[in-house]
């Protein structure tokens, strides 16, 4: 049996949506995974930090799911950067370089063994895009209780934050000859930057931790070019200011699922 450059000899390529993560893990010496989340929203401390508890519960949710919670939940790296002068509810073209720097200063003492590994940036999704959320995706979150019972946790149900791909920003200049509709600015058809649904991150990882990532970027960006903004759904749950202080979160069925 031929094995593919990198891997050890008989390697047999893992299975199921979120492989190619742990393909990636076998290669590299770097084992944390995961986007970096720009924090572009800062008048609510308290609204932010209940995102992030549900942010990284639904994740978890998800890795469950795909049984999966025991090899990767523990190298789930959530990062965030927070800069309010730089990513308060910027302009992407803004978050990008802000980003960028935060890549071309990683280093062991702080990003941890491997981060200094070669073409690590070129390899993996954590180093290549990033999610952005702003007032407006905070905004357009739904929220709802597992069920009806005094204290059930609670979890996140429909909305959207912001990918951005960083891996090319020069091409994502305005272009005179676009033809577009322009945002913030750019006429170009890819822009550079979408919303996506809340669920789903950990299976958009995996698919920009394939070999053909850019290519993947681009297949998930079509039909998403960002037209317009988000809005909440009063049909699909709460808005976020209505979860209570002190509750848990986090489910464990997939996150269009009913329960």
């Amino acid at each position: 049996m031929s094995t593919a450059p990198g891997y050890p000899e008989g390697y047999q390529f893992a299975e199921g949506p979120l492989g190619s993560i742990i393909d990636a893990r076998v290669t590299d010496v770097f084992q944390k995974w995961g986007f970096v989340i720009m924090r572009g929203a800062y008048d609510n401390d308290a609204q932010w930090d209940t995102f992030m508890g549900l942010f990284r519960a639904s994740l978890l949710d998800e890795l469950h799911d795909f049984e999966l919670e025991a090899e990767l939940g523990p190298d789930l790296e959530i990062t965030v950067i927070e800069d309010r002068a730089v990513l308060e509810n910027a302009r992407k073209d803004a978050v990008r370089p802000r980003f960028l720097r935060w890549v071309d200063a990683r280093s062991v003492e702080r990003d941890g063994e491997g981060a200094d590994a070669p073409n690590l940036v070129e390899d993996l999704p954590r180093f290549k895009y990033c999610v952005y959320v702003d007032q407006v995706c905070l905004n357009s979150l739904s929220v709802s209780p597992v069920d009806g019972t005094p204290g059930a946790p609670w979890c996140l149900k429909e909305g959207q934050i912001i990918v951005i791909d960083a891996t090319g920003a020069e091409s994502y200049e305005p272009s005179a000859e676009g033809g577009y509709e322009p945002v913030e600015g750019n006429a170009s058809f890819n822009v550079g930057w979408a919303y996506f649904d809340i669920h789903g991150l950990t299976e958009m990882y995996a698919e920009l931790c394939d070999n053909s990532g850019n290519e993947m970027w681009y297949a998930s960006y079509t039909g998403n070019r960002p037209y317009k903004q988000p809005e909440f759904d009063p049909r699909s749950g709460r808005p976020l200011s209505e979860v209570p202080q002190g509750v848990s979160y986090g489910r464990r069925v997939r996150g269009n699922d009913e329960v």
